[in-house]
């Protein structure tokens, strides 16, 4: 909790650099690298049930960009602070950092990228959006942490034609990077030591598709998987949909996982954003059938702000959770 205390002590000094704007980093001397990062604090209610407050996440990104070349480090502890109250009540922190993206990035023109290192896997749209504050609710969408691994540690190949038309290569033949470091569990949904992937995104004026298709090896029970996934996003000035379907299967079992989501996102007044989101997943691996609607309000009083309300509905279980949230990139 010190530790806490203290990061919220230092945040403000960033805030009086008379250089420095919220949101965009600050400048490291002269040099191209920016140091930056990112927090969210959350409360849960689950009605009839318990209630939570967790300090999620903190993070720490220096980055830069320099011609052709691009480099991002975060470093992030997640779970920092977490406090369960009335039943089954519970309080711990940790205080693990974590590698969650660590590359070099190589772009000579808009045709040709290749990334390095540990990056965000371009499957669908949401898993491109890591950082609460830039999402449109606090809590993710089930089947986008069910079907594919969320980081890549490897190479990435984007072929770019016309920026309308794009092909992504992904190729992972070694552990996750977090596993220099902790080499019990990697900071991954699946702890995965192979994965091979190809996607397809094409975009139109308002509308962008996407489609991958891959195959994932876990680490310490060498399971494999395969999996395909597709994606809509629709954008207008007030309006955003997405929608993303996913399936993954056992490469040598009959296991299998499949779900999607379609959200809605309706833009009220200046800054003001309601959400309604309908989502399933059916994962045998777990023995779970999860289906969830939720109603969300988004206020942002200033773009690297959001303040975050949603309610959830399980019809299966007839349960209801209330979830509030504060998230902040400087």
């Amino acid at each position: 909790m010190r530790r806490i205390i203290i990061f919220i002590t230092l945040f403000p000094l960033l805030l009086l650099s008379a250089e420095y704007r919220l949101g965009e980093g600050l400048q490291i001397a002269e040099s191209p690298l920016y140091l930056g990062g990112y927090f969210s604090l959350d409360y849960s209610d689950e009605l009839n049930g318990s209630r939570s407050l967790t300090f999620n996440d903190i993070a720490l990104m220096l980055y830069g960009q320099e011609g052709a070349w691009s480099f991002m480090g975060e470093a992030e502890m997640n779970d920092v602070y977490y406090n369960q109250f009335e039943r089954n009540e519970d309080t711990n922190s940790s205080f693990e950092v974590h590698a969650e993206r660590v590359y070099v990035r190589y772009q000579p023109s808009d045709t040709w990228r290749n990334t390095l290192g540990k990056f965000n896997s371009p499957v669908g749209f949401w898993n491109l959006m890591p950082i609460n504050v830039l999402r449109a609710t606090t809590s993710s969408p089930l089947i986008t942490k069910q079907v594919f691994p969320r980081f890549t540690t490897g190479l990435g190949i984007d072929f770019t034609v016309q920026e309308a038309h794009r092909l992504t290569l992904l190729l992972q033949a070694t552990p996750d990077l977090d596993t220099l470091f902790h080499d019990t569990r990697a900071y991954n949904n699946f702890d995965i030591d192979q994965h091979f992937a190809l996607g397809y995104r094409e975009r139109f004026e308002q509308l962008t598709l996407r489609f991958n298709a891959g195959y994932f090896r876990e680490r310490l029970d060498q399971t494999a998987w395969y999996y395909g996934y597709m994606a809509l996003k629709y954008n207008s000035s007030l309006w955003e949909i997405l929608a993303e379907a996913g399936y993954r299967k056992g490469a040598d079992s009959s296991q299998r996982v499949l779900g999607g989501y379609l959200q809605v996102a309706r833009t009220v007044f200046d800054n003001h954003q309601l959400i309604v989101r309908a989502e399933g997943a059916d994962d045998d691996t777990l023995n779970k059938n999860d289906n969830l609607l939720l109603f969300g309000y988004t206020y942002r009083p200033l773009y690297p702000v959001a303040l975050k309300s949603e309610v959830q509905w399980h019809p299966q279980n007839n349960a209801t959770e209330l979830i509030f949230s504060v998230s902040v990139l400087f």
